[in-house]
């Protein structure tokens, strides 16, 4: 929904993923460490099953809407 209304996705490498062993609707939360721009964030988040994050993918994040944190906006394909 950011997307759409013009929130600009940035690139991050992930660094590390760490199920917290909850799901919704059989999709698992994860923490997920991300390097953006020299600086590491945590987000944690829904990710779909069949596209998890490994470590040195990269993938897209979206400044959240009052910019306090990063939100994850899924895969980026090279």
């Amino acid at each position: 929904m950011l997307r759409t209304a013009g929130a600009e996705a940035r690139t991050a490498t992930a660094l590390h993923v760490h199920d917290t062993r909850q799901s919704i609707n059989e999709d698992p939360v994860v923490v997920l460490t991300v390097e953006l721009d020299g600086h590491r964030s945590e987000l944690v988040t829904l990710v779909p099953r069949i596209a998890v994050p490994r470590p040195g993918e990269h993938v897209a994040v979206i400044d959240s809407p009052d910019r306090s944190t990063l939100l994850y906006a899924g895969l980026r394909l090279q």
